[in-house]
């Protein structure tokens, strides 16, 4: 005869804590505020992103056909440089294009 091992588990002493319901309530809420203040400044830079898209234009002199060694012929046009993209925004003498071109 041996001695059996107490297999029984007793969860009576053993509490699960929870956190109050207000503490939750105000996380929630400070995500809630968080997620919508990103919303705005994200709907602003869109809407900046959208104006300045019909603003960019290439310089006049720049549009037409031209030849770039190694790439071949490039088209630029008012707003687009066949070969780069499409023009987002510019600053004086300086272009943000958005990659359009998908090479060889």
């Amino acid at each position: 005869m041996g001695i059996r091992p107490n297999l029984e588990l007793s969860l009576e002493n053993k509490s699960v804590k929870q956190k109050p319901k207000v503490v939750v309530a105000w996380k929630v809420l400070v995500v809630v505020v968080v997620v919508v203040v990103i919303l705005c400044k994200l709907d602003v830079v869109v809407t900046l992103r959208a104006s300045s898209v019909a603003r960019c234009e290439f310089p006049a002199d720049w549009q037409g056909k031209w030849f770039e060694s190694g790439v071949g012929d490039v088209i630029i046009t008012p707003q687009n440089i066949s070969t780069k993209g499409f023009c987002l925004e510019n600053v004086d003498d300086f272009y943000l294009l958005e990659n359009q071109y998908v090479g060889p």
